[in-house]
């Protein structure tokens, strides 16, 4: 429900309020009121302003917010001042809201923070736009995402505000999956990685002059994860239970030997496909191999150094 749906439904705002998140890992955005309870002289909250209201005799409604931070005292005072949630400052919001007969509403929220650095030795002020429904409440995300980039010691001066930008004003969002939620989605992903897999096997040979010749097997593994945590997981593992394996990164492929090399006096062939063999056994043992080594934690910390990266300069891939 958008804030003018709010008045419309008796709802009398004033104050909207933020509050700790175990979901989000982080905090959230109230969409009405503000937590009462909150074991606290002074409760963070923003104060609703009404700047604009427009309604047209064909049914739309033009309005804008302002979302001015402060503390509110249990006497009712109003203090205003910047939010402070952690490493980020959030110094204004605005609101835009265009509503037809309370239908079809177009959302757009613009905020301007400032991302104190871990030492707090540096400070950086941003200005962006999140055009999605919702508006206001998806900076909660945009909040937790920041804090954990500064949490975990990457480069203020490094993130590309124009990249930013654009993902908001686009529709999209900054956010981060909680460690929790992490774990749970995580459960089955290795048996998941594992049959995904294409494995192909190939019959190879040498010839040795005046002795047996040499037979062995080849493995050819590829749709590879393009999770890096992931991928390092399958590449040890495969060099755990079949030794030496090779990385051809352009064709994303992993090649092994598989088995023993046979010593057998007949005569050599060509390397060639083995159209009959089965890859049960080999799949077993590489999921079993990984799970033995796999964390949450860490496979954690790499999807967030995955999506720290997206933001940063020259950093993101070409969607």
């Amino acid at each position: 429900m958008n804030i003018y749906d709010q008045f419309c439904s008796g709802i009398k705002i004033e104050y909207l309020g933020v509050r700790k998140s175990t979901m989000h890992d982080g905090i959230e955005f109230m969409h009405h009121g503000y937590d009462k309870d909150a074991e606290t002289i002074l409760i963070q909250v923003f104060k609703l302003e009404n700047k604009l209201y427009d309604k047209t005799e064909r049914g739309l409604v033009h309005t804008v917010y302002n979302l001015n931070p402060g503390l509110l005292d249990r006497h009712g005072n109003f203090y205003p001042c910047s939010m402070v949630l952690d490493f980020v400052e959030v110094k204004s919001i605005e609101q835009e809201e265009r509503t037809f007969f309370s239908r079809n509403s177009e959302i757009k929220a613009t905020a301007t923070i400032i991302l104190h650095a871990k030492d707090l030795t540096e400070s950086r002020e941003m200005r962006f736009t999140i055009k999605r429904s919702g508006g206001y409440l998806w900076l909660g995300g945009v909040v937790n995402f920041f804090n954990k980039y500064i949490e975990k010691g990457f480069d203020l001066n490094a993130i590309d505000t124009e990249r930013i930008g654009n993902i908001l004003i686009a529709g999209g969002y900054l956010s981060l999956t909680s460690l929790k939620e992490f774990k749970g989605i995580s459960r089955g992903v290795i048996s998941t990685l594992v049959e995904s897999l294409v494995i192909q096997y190939f019959a190879n040979s040498m010839t040795r002059v005046g002795k047996d010749n040499w037979f062995w097997t080849e493995v050819e593994m590829s749709d590879l994860p393009s999770d890096q945590y992931l991928f390092d997981l399958l590449l040890n593992a495969v060099e755990l239970v079949y030794g030496h394996v090779s990385h051809n990164a352009e064709k994303g492929m992993l090649m092994f030997r598989s088995g023993r090399t046979e010593s057998v006096y007949t005569a050599s062939h060509e390397r060639c496909l083995t159209e009959d063999a089965s890859s049960l056994g080999l799949r077993i043992r590489i999921a079993m191999a990984m799970h033995k080594r796999y964390s949450a934690k860490k496979h954690y910390q790499s999807y967030l150094s995955t999506e720290f990266k997206k933001i940063q300069v020259g950093r993101h891939e070409n969607e």
